[in-house]
């Protein structure tokens, strides 16, 4: 699984080990609530831009996941966002990254709505919509996405486009973390 971790402090951490992602799990486990978290998914697929290829980090060009997004694939799409919104493989296009996270969230890729939920909370190639932000994040976590609930916790903890609601928040960030699975 790639996992992106927005610190407090809007510092990045990617993380692609097994080893660094069963640290990341520990960490998880005390302080879930504490940072602001993307994902790009997990699973088995058998194409070239799957889910274990990408948490490989095998997939380092566009090319790769670009004809599976044009077929539908929003795993794929989903893939090719993150690439376009990291610069990998050319010059970063937050925008279009915004684009394919949208059409994949559309599509009911939950791990792009979880993302996209991310660009507005913090703003940048959309206007910051901390209320949007929040109803993208809670459709991800209730399809299952932890990181979603995790950072829908940090909204209601923050009460940052919803109502701060501590209890809420404490039961999101009980609930992603409960949930972790170690690798």
């Amino acid at each position: 699984m790639m996992v992106m971790w927005w610190t407090t402090t809007g510092r990045t951490i990617s993380v692609v080990s097994a080893a660094a992602i069963a640290a990341l799990v520990a960490v998880t486990s005390t302080s879930c609530g504490s940072k602001r978290a993307t994902t790009v998914g997990a699973g088995d697929d058998s194409t070239a831009c799957s889910r274990d290829a990408f948490a490989q980090g095998q997939i380092t060009q566009r090319s790769i996941c670009a004809g599976p997004c044009r077929a539908g694939d929003a795993f794929a799409c989903t893939a090719l966002a993150y690439l376009y919104e990291a610069g990998v493989d050319g010059a970063a296009d937050p925008t279009l990254a915004a684009e394919l996270y949208t059409d994949a969230c559309d599509d009911g890729e939950l791990t792009a709505c979880t993302n996209l939920g991310t660009l507005y909370e913090t703003g940048g190639p959309v206007v910051k919509d901390p209320s949007r932000a929040a109803n993208l994040y809670e459709r991800a976590c209730n399809g299952g996405d932890l990181l979603g609930c995790s950072n829908l916790g940090v909204l209601y903890e923050d009460g940052n486009g919803v109502t701060q609601d501590p209890q809420r928040a404490a039961a999101l960030f009980q609930q992603s973390c409960a949930s972790a699975v170690v690798i």
